[in-house]
């Protein structure tokens, strides 16, 4: 915030916790810390009010949140449209090296759909197959530019940003500066 970008509303996960619906909306992510379990999406979507509700005993007993060294975090949910899309902007040195955006082929489920439909939804790219496409738009590159600028220290970052649908806002999402930059070794 400090440095000019907007993020979701985000907070390690504790169980029983309340989540102020002014900040959280409707609709949160539940996701991991741990890099290693969101990139093979384990990230789920919930009603906020089910959520903050919700015991250990409501998660199936192999579910990744038994598993996280790293705790889970819960994240405002940001609508980005039906078919879930998001930027991914590579920079090194600061300088934008590659750019994409996509989309899932597949939609999610209609927001008023029932609990366990919307928490077995397909909301990350990582947990489906994407349609993706070179390029970004030039206000994704201005925030990733002011997202390197926050992270000087760091020479390669992979940075995660997605457009609120109805207001077309741009939110920041992560970098990953500790080395969980596969694109660059892989293209």
């Amino acid at each position: 915030i400090a440095a000019g970008l907007r993020v979701p509303a985000v907070q390690r996960f504790r169980f029983g916790m309340w989540l102020d619906p002014i900040i959280f909306g409707d609709h949160v992510v539940l996701k991991p810390g741990d890099p290693a379990l969101t990139s093979k999406g384990s990230v789920q979507l919930f009603r906020r009010n089910r959520l903050a509700a919700m015991k250990p005993a409501d998660f199936p007993s192999d579910h990744p949140i038994f598993r996280d060294k790293h705790g889970y975090l819960v994240q405002r949910f940001i609508d980005t449209g039906r078919y879930p899309t998001y930027n991914r902007v590579l920079t090194f040195l600061g300088m934008p090296i590659y750019m994409a955006n996509g989309a899932l082929t597949e939609p999610r489920p209609d927001l008023n759909s029932s609990d366990s439909i919307l928490e077995s939804a397909r909301i990350a790219i990582q947990s489906g197959v994407p349609k993706r496409s070179w390029g970004v738009d030039d206000d994704v590159v201005d925030m990733a530019n002011k997202v390197g600028a926050a992270f000087p220290e760091a020479p390669l970052l992979a940075i995660d940003i997605i457009r609120e649908q109805t207001s077309g806002r741009l939110y920041f999402l992560e970098c990953n500066p500790g080395g969980n930059t596969w694109h660059f070794s892989s293209l």
